[in-house]
This record gives C-alpha cells, structure tokens and sequence, in this order.
C-alpha cells in the first residue's frame, strides 16, 4: 500500500548522515536524522554512486533526492536515492585533536575539578535565544529543591558565530563577582548541531574559567567536549537542573547537620 500510494513521487529530504555503510554488494546505506533526532533510512544503489559525486560521510548535511522504496523483509520502508548534494561537510573536531591543542596551552589535562559552592545564590544560564531549555531547567531546579537565583544568558548555538558567542558569555560572567556557577543548556539536536560544543574555543572558555562549568547539552547519549571538560556534568537539561538542586539541598542538611551538632556539644 505504501509503495503504491507513492509510486512514481519523488522527494527532497535535508537531514545529517548519522550512518553511511558500503556494503559488498557495492551499495551505500545511510541513516539521515533531523533536528529531533528521527531516523530515515537511505540505500543508492551500486551504479548510481559515481554520480554523486563525492564521499559521504558521517555528520555531514546532504539533501537526498529520491523515491520511496519498500523492504519488505524487515517490513521498512526507504528511499531509494537518485541525487544527493552536499549542504554542509562534517564539522566536528577530533576529540585527540582538540585536546592535543589544549596541551600546548597548558589546558589539558584538567588540573582541578572547581568545586560548587555550598551556599549557591546566584546561577548563569547560557542557552539559545527564546530556548525551552532554559524553562526546562528552572522548572526542574526548583522542583527539586533549587533556592538560587537564575540568570539567563542567550546566545546563538548555531551557526559559525556559535562558539565564539558562547565562549564570550563564559569570559564576561567569569567578570561578575556574585556568579557562582555558569549552566550551559542546550535541547537535543543532530551532531553537526552539538559540534558546536567540540569547538576550540569553548573548550577554551571552559577550562580558563575561574568559576564551575556545568553541561546539560543534548541528549542522555550524546557526548560533546564540553561536557569532558566541564566541573558538572546531567545528560539532559532537566537533569542537570535536578543533580544541582540535589547537591544544593545536600549541602544545605550537612550544614544544618553540623550545626545542630555544635549546638549540642558532639563538635
């Protein structure tokens, strides 16, 4: 019924390359993923690969133009590929690359892990322009038992202006005196999306930070070079904002724990 109803229609999808395999056979298999992280499965047959071009490759932006096929072995549908062009190449760096540069500035390895003040009064926020990451955060925080003051900070996390924005905001609030930690949120999004966080100069801003770095960026799965690099790091927005407020209140009953001990002469 699918490949009836759609025989003959040819179609134009833009995604990134989560997987490219060549098979033996001589045909290409690709994976595209779109900004919520929904998965297409792609084949372009054997003879139609010197017509491409050139290489696909993983985290690549490509628009695939194609029809709708049917492999009914695994009950799947795909798209069988006709054209592909290229929309954007790869941009995320090596991860030994990028700490191979952090070597020669005396950055890497992590000397110290900057410890989280007890008493928390006052949270930076970096995250995108109008960025539900940022109202997932604080709903999360304070339901579970977050008191600090949080502070937004928007910035562009797309784009070539990206890392050197978010990178900007870190050195600025490293400037004021009642910060005491900086947050940087940010929902899922493709690897080309996230790679915006691999980059040399936020990693840079992270580490010359005199003031804890937290990461809530992407997804439980994704892994970025901000987070490596970070002091705290939750898999999700949400989950940051939920470990934090979960230290804070910890903190808070050691303190009342040890006073309450003063009081009655234990200490």
């Amino acid at each position: 019924v699918i490949k009836e109803g759609f025989a003959n229609s040819q179609f134009k999808i833009t995604g990134t390359v989560a997987r490219v395999f060549e098979a033996s056979s001589g045909h290409t298999y690709i994976d595209l993923i779109d900004n919520q992280q929904q998965s297409l499965s792609c084949i372009v047959y054997q003879n139609n690969t010197s017509a491409i071009g050139f290489t696909i490759e993983k985290n690549m932006q490509i628009e695939v133009v194609g029809v709708v096929g049917f492999y009914e072995r695994d009950s799947k549908v795909q798209i069988i590929v006709e054209g592909v062009r290229l929309i954007e190449r790869a941009t995320l760096r090596d991860f030994e690359q990028l700490k191979a540069e952090l070597t020669k500035r005396n950055l890497w390895p992590k000397r110290t892990i900057r410890k989280i003040p007890k008493k928390i009064r006052k949270i930076a926020l970096i995250s995108g322009y109008k960025s539900a990451a940022i109202a997932d955060f604080h709903k999360n925080y304070q339901q579970f038992g977050g008191k600090a003051e949080i502070v937004p900070v928007e910035v562009s996390l797309q784009g070539d202006s990206a890392p050197r924005e978010i990178a900007a905001a870190i050195n600025r609030l490293n400037a004021e005196a009642d910060v005491v930690g900086i947050v940087l949120a940010r929902g899922g999004g493709s690897p080309v999306d996230l790679g915006v966080f691999d980059d040399l100069w936020v990693a840079t801003a992270i580490l010359e930070s005199r003031i804890p770095v937290l990461t809530g960026i992407g997804h439980e799965d994704d892994k970025t070079f901000a987070d490596e690099a970070s002091d705290m790091h939750g898999g999700t927005p949400s989950a940051l904002a939920a470990l934090l407020a979960q230290y804070e209140t910890k903190a808070a009953r050691s303190e009342m724990t040890m006073r309450i001990l003063i009081g009655v002469g234990v200490i």
